[in-house]
């Protein structure tokens, strides 16, 4: 009786697909839906963004009025409040598209080699910055307990913590910049982010601290958090479509 050299052999293994998912997936299930609604939304930036503002505007008229109604035109925007979950929101929303771009570069960097995964961990931190408000209860201690006072031309000394940070974080992704000049609408929108976070720090840092200055400070850095969002939005549909005819 002969036996088949052929039955000796096990089982040919499955063959892998041609081009690896760009998202592992042993990434916890939030991580994968953050991945993937990223995607989907980045298919219309510009939907999203005016979305966003428009949300934007209309809770936080609908904040104010009830703030106005209860005594406090600001509350909306205080410690713990919608509109500072809003803006939370808006930054995490921002780290969760950056990150699915960098997940998406095919040469396979570090997060710190790259200005999209360095955008996504500092945007992380600072999206934790809004929410627990750290340089508040430091500046209070400063003032109170170290007697330290903010220079002649600066009325709050929170303001001007924030704008230290805000400066650091542009400073540190200024070194990777060079990846946003081949996205010039991306950087456009960018720019208007900028440009409104600035203003709502030189607001909080310079003008006499009142319910409605905080109200005014307040709704220009709302502002802001659609741009960013659209911004990487931007690029990763870019990058998405680069990668589908590859």
């Amino acid at each position: 009786m002969s036996i088949n050299p052929s039955s000796w052999l096990r089982p040919p293994a499955p063959s892998s697909p041609a081009r690896p998912s760009p998202v592992p997936a042993r990434l916890p299930e939030w991580i994968l839906a953050g991945d993937a609604a990223a995607v989907r939304y980045s298919a219309r930036p510009g939907a999203v963004l005016g979305w966003l503002l428009a949300a934007n505007v209309v809770l936080a008229t609908v904040g104010v009025a009830a703030g106005s109604l209860a005594g406090d035109p600001a509350l909306y925007f205080r410690e713990l409040m919608p509109g500072t979950w809003l803006s939370a929101g808006h930054i995490l929303a921002a780290a969760v598209t950056a990150r699915a771009i960098h997940r998406r570069d095919p040469r396979g960097r570090r997060w710190y080699e790259s200005f999209w995964g360095l955008s996504a961990v500092l945007l992380a931190g600072l999206a934790v910055v809004e929410l627990t408000q750290p340089t508040v209860f430091l500046s209070k201690w400063l003032q109170n307990d170290a007697g330290l006072r903010a220079p002649s031309a600066i009325v709050d000394l929170d303001g001007m913590m924030m704008a230290f940070v805000l400066g650091a974080v542009a400073v540190i992704l200024a070194a990777r910049a060079l990846e946003v000049l081949r996205h010039p609408r991306a950087l456009g929108l960018f720019a208007a982010a900028a440009a409104l976070g600035a203003v709502s720090q030189f607001i909080d840092a310079t003008s006499r601290v009142s319910t409605w200055e905080f109200v005014v400070e307040d709704g220009v850095k709302a502002l802001a958090g659609p741009f960013l969002v659209a911004g990487y939005l931007v690029v990763l549909r870019s990058v998405a479509r680069r990668q589908s005819t590859d």
